[in-house]
């Protein structure tokens, strides 16, 4: 029994830790907090581009309603 441990034992100072695990990559895209910050003043009336997991979406997912100049 002893020498099962000490084989055990061995083993699992020889494996050493588990390789150290990569942190995912960030979102691709503009960083943003509010849809604000991410829907341009050029952008067609209405349309607008959320802020979704705190990176600006590349296509408008939204519309709004036009205040038709008033």
């Amino acid at each position: 029994m002893t020498r099962v441990l000490l084989v055990l034992a061995a083993a699992t100072a020889l494996a050493g830790c588990p390789p150290d695990v990569n942190e995912p990559e960030p979102p691709e895209g503009t960083p943003c907090e509010t849809s604000a910050d991410c829907t341009p003043a050029d952008a067609p009336c209405g349309l607008v581009y959320a802020c979704v997991a705190e990176v600006c979406e590349e296509e408008p997912s939204r519309t709004e309603p036009c205040d038709g100049g008033l």
